[in-house]
């Protein structure tokens, strides 16, 4: 599954991972997935840019990952078109 648009939902995100949703969760209450999901309204999506960078680096855990993005590295990604 390609990521289509900007931001994809908890459960898109978790099919773009192939996981399962359950594992997804589990990932986030856990602090081992590193990006934060963005509150639009009432949903929750997940950049696509930012996953596809995570998956780059190595999937890092949450605090890892705040760090990694505010040095840059996200913003690199971003600029490359997740290239």
């Amino acid at each position: 599954m390609a990521c289509e648009g900007l931001a994809v939902s908890a459960s898109d995100a978790a099919k773009l991972l192939g996981i399962s949703p359950a594992h997804f969760f589990n990932l986030k209450r856990s602090g081992r997935l590193g990006p934060k999901g963005m509150r639009l309204g009432r949903a929750v999506r997940y950049g696509c840019a930012e996953l596809e960078a995570w998956i780059r680096a190595g999937t890092p855990g949450r605090e890892k990952w705040d760090a990694i993005s505010r040095m840059g590295g996200l913003s690199e990604s971003r600029n490359n078109g997740g290239k």
